[in-house]
């Protein structure tokens, strides 16, 4: 027996002799304007006037990106990306990890720069004051660097305690 596809007159049949349902929940919808309906989408959804997409509420547009980003607190030249709602946790651990090698490091050159500067026998005489100086510079280099994403983290941790963006907290001050 070979099956033949429906025609779809048959299946414009077949779907108007399904019985109505009792539950109300289920009863269509009744008919609205259309004038009310764009109401009530142009309160929910706006559009964005640079890249002509829809804005949800707490996006922003990226003069970067070219593009909106939910929740969007800057854009980022160390991720080359917006920093918004998707990848908060990525730039949160960023800047852990960037601390936490530059603590790592201003503890290595400090352990370079004593092992040098004090013994001849590891370090030879001509990279005595060169890796010494080196060591300093590195040091002071990256206790800089840690102190700046240390500040950043904490406030990166405040701001998404409070889940607001740089952005919103500019908006509240003005």
């Amino acid at each position: 027996m070979v099956k033949t596809k429906p025609s779809p007159d048959a299946i414009d049949i077949e779907m108007a002799q399904v019985p109505p349902t009792r539950n109300k929940s289920m009863q269509p919808l009744k008919e609205t304007k259309s004038s009310d309906l764009n109401a009530v989408i142009d309160k929910i959804c706006r559009i964005c006037d640079q890249c002509g997409g829809v804005k949800p509420p707490r996006a922003h547009h990226c003069s970067v990106c070219k593009r909106c980003v939910l929740k969007m607190d800057h854009h980022c030249p160390w991720m080359n990306n917006c920093i918004g709602l998707y990848n908060e946790k990525a730039f949160l651990l960023f800047n852990l990890y960037t601390m936490l090698t530059s603590f790592y490091t201003i503890v290595r050159a400090i352990v370079e720069g004593v092992r040098c500067g004090t013994s001849k026998t590891t370090c030879p005489t001509y990279f005595h004051i060169g890796i010494t100086a080196g060591a300093i510079v590195i040091g002071i280099l990256c206790l800089i660097f840690m102190i700046f994403t240390a500040v950043m983290l904490g406030e990166i941790i405040n701001m998404m305690k409070e889940e607001t963006s740089t952005i919103d907290r500019k908006k509240k001050k003005k």
